[in-house]
């Protein structure tokens, strides 16, 4: 046995629980994300079915608040901000593969992908929350109506923003692959023209070289 060898075991004993540390890290963001959300999501809805009758809504029609957004408890028969309704088993069919799909998806991603994971963890509690009103009762309850756009809720929510997050990660990373590759074919054009000037100038130094001991 090397003296290294008994050095290069301890620094990798050192290096396992550091890189637990940081993978239960990384998951734990999803995690937080996917949790946070069912738990807001869950308790809103509790509130406004006990708040409000279905269909009612708060404030009334003669409040000048209630031209622009009220809160208006709805059954949702159909998917994220009212689309396709009377499909619920669908959809719960539909919402359980894709959880799964997006909980298997973020635990091969890499550790550094936090932005990714807390998009995918909004989406996943976006999914689940209005799952779990599928499976309890049927319907999904909404109760967010900004009059100009489907009653929507905190899952549905959480989908949008995660969608946009995902979309905006997607997009900065082929910005900085287009960039980088600019940069690389700028570097390669620079060397050429270096290597350019350094034939020219060898080949004006050799020729005046030359010049000299014909002349001499």
């Amino acid at each position: 046995m090397t003296s290294t060898e008994p050095r290069e075991r301890d620094d990798g004993l050192r290096a396992a629980p550091v890189a637990g540390r940081a993978r239960a890290a990384a998951h734990g963001l999803f995690a937080a994300a996917l949790l946070t959300t069912v738990a807001l999501d869950q308790l809103t809805k509790h509130l406004v079915r006990g708040w409000l009758a279905p269909g009612e809504r708060w404030p009334g029609a003669e409040s000048a608040l209630a031209k622009v957004f009220t809160f208006t408890h709805v059954h949702n028969t159909g998917m994220a901000f009212g689309l396709g309704q009377g499909r619920s088993e669908i959809f719960a069919i539909i919402a359980t593969v894709v959880v799964l799909g997006l909980m298997i998806y973020q635990s091969r991603l890499p550790l550094n992908a936090g932005w990714l994971r807390l998009a995918l963890g909004l989406q996943a509690g976006g999914a689940i929350g209005n799952l779990t009103d599928r499976v309890r009762r049927g319907y999904v309850t909404d109760f967010f109506d900004f009059q100009v756009w489907p009653v929507f809720n905190i899952a549905d929510s959480a989908i949008f923003i995660g969608v946009a997050i995902l979309a905006w990660h997607l997009w900065r990373t082929e910005d900085d692959a287009g960039r980088s590759a600019v940069d690389a074919e700028r570097s390669d054009v620079g060397a050429v023209r270096a290597a350019g000037a350094g034939a020219s100038t060898g080949t004006g130094a050799g020729a005046g070289a030359g010049a000299e001991v014909g002349d001499g």
